[in-house]
């Protein structure tokens, strides 16, 4: 599939197809990795039979491709897949771990929509296991040492016995809550990724209340998206569109701490703050990581992206010109929705705090937007984002729409 130089992945046009594209190829190159696991691990044991799910998976992609790629596309599936491609090197017991991490949930989900799978035996499996499409969390018992998936039901074989689960009847629990649409606030994640932190001032993405209840949760969360579908009605498509849960992580009142992973598309790790235009921020900037993470996933974008190291305005230490251009992307968008409140004379823009807030932005953005334009070397399809890129910083340099700029594409 040949890649097409992105116009609008940063601020999307209205009626922009430029995500779903990107998303439709990563789901392809999804099920290739999938499909390809079981010549990869041919030299080790990963204490699941490979072979079967690959032809169930084949067989599904022939007669129900619709079931296949909405579970492929979830979190909790795509994000083991993605992890366990880039460990296959790794160690035998590391992969064995995500070998059975991304079959217990890849198998589970099915079930749970509905599709009738036969997975053979799936050794020392997770003791939990989620599926974002029931919003169900299926908890086993402690000796559970392997588990097979008949038709609709789970068989969980522990030291001295086994339990009989039958799939039909699991109902959805308390560990997920609406924020709105197919967007989840979730209290329990399987991202096999979320103890490693790059962030210097951060230790991890556990999931964290922060003390506040899951209403208290809600509420700011469902005000920030109000912010966002009004100024940025665009962006807020491609959210409903890619995103899936919020994981909460914590709560300071001062100051704001946010991630995502490329490897896990359709995760946003996020404190909250009593600040609805603060979180609205950190949903517009990470989602966008979501975003150009998915392109990373297809295409190298820089050929110099991870060296050498370069001074970020957004972080206090030296970044690989990748994130630095992660930053821009992202906040790029938060430029423009401020941009937008101001025109509109929102009640907000007249605090103190946005006034500054605003200029921080805008010399960050015009700060990366140089390193990454002097320093990067873009591949063909990652220059239609550094393009894109240099023209919005342009346009806000001059002063954007107030001041008559516009930006062309």
């Amino acid at each position: 599939m040949k890649l097409i130089p992105p116009l609008d992945l940063t601020i999307p046009n209205p009626d922009s197809t430029t995500t779903y594209d990107l998303l439709s190829k990563y789901l392809s190159t999804q099920f290739q990795l999938l499909t390809k696991l079981p010549g990869k691990l041919s030299l080790v044991s990963p204490g699941v039979d490979l072979t079967q799910m690959e032809a169930q998976v084949r067989a599904l992609a022939a007669d129900a491709p619709g079931s296949l790629f909405s579970v492929l596309r979830r979190p909790t599936v795509g994000g083991p897949l993605r992890c366990l491609n880039n460990q296959l090197n790794g160690s035998e017991k590391r992969i064995r771990e995500l070998v059975a991490l991304l079959a217990s949930h890849l198998y589970f989900e099915l079930a749970l929509d509905g599709v009738a799978v036969q997975s053979g035996m799936i050794t020392d499996p997770p003791l939990a296991l989620i599926s974002l499409g029931s919003r169900c969390t299926l908890e086993l018992e402690s000796d559970t040492q392997r588990i097979e998936f008949v038709d609709s039901c789970l068989v969980a074989h522990g030291a001295s016995q086994s339990r009989k689960y039958d799939l039909s009847e699991l109902k959805a629990g308390n560990k997920h809550h609406e924020i709105r649409d197919s967007l989840l606030l979730s209290l329990i994640d399987n991202n096999p990724q979320s103890a490693l932190e790059a962030h210097p001032e951060k230790s991890g993405n556990a999931v964290d209340l922060g003390e506040k209840s899951v209403d208290q949760w809600l509420g700011s969360l469902r005000e920030a998206l109000t912010l966002v579908e009004r100024f940025l009605p665009e962006l807020d498509q491609e959210i409903t569109l890619l995103a899936h849960q919020i994981v909460p992580v914590g709560y300071h009142d001062e100051r704001h701490m946010s991630a995502s992973y490329q490897e896990v598309i359709g995760n946003i790790y996020m404190t909250l703050h009593p600040d609805p235009l603060t979180l609205a921020e950190a949903i517009v900037h990470e989602f966008s990581h979501n975003k150009v993470n998915l392109l990373f996933s297809l295409d190298a974008v820089l050929e110099n992206a991870f060296y050498p190291l370069y001074s970020s305005p957004v972080r206090p230490d030296p970044r690989p010109l990748h994130g630095v251009l992660l930053a821009v992307h992202a906040f790029l968008p938060v430029e423009r929705m401020y941009e937008r409140m101001i025109l509109a004379e929102h009640s907000l823009c007249e605090h103190p705090r946005f006034i500054a807030r605003r200029q921080q932005v805008r010399a960050n953005n015009q700060a990366a937007t140089e390193t990454v334009m002097a320093n990067g070397i873009a591949t063909p399809v990652g220059q239609g984002v550094l393009d894109e890129i240099s023209r919005w910083n342009a346009y806000f340099a001059l002063g954007g729409s107030k001041s008559g700029a516009s930006c062309s594409r």
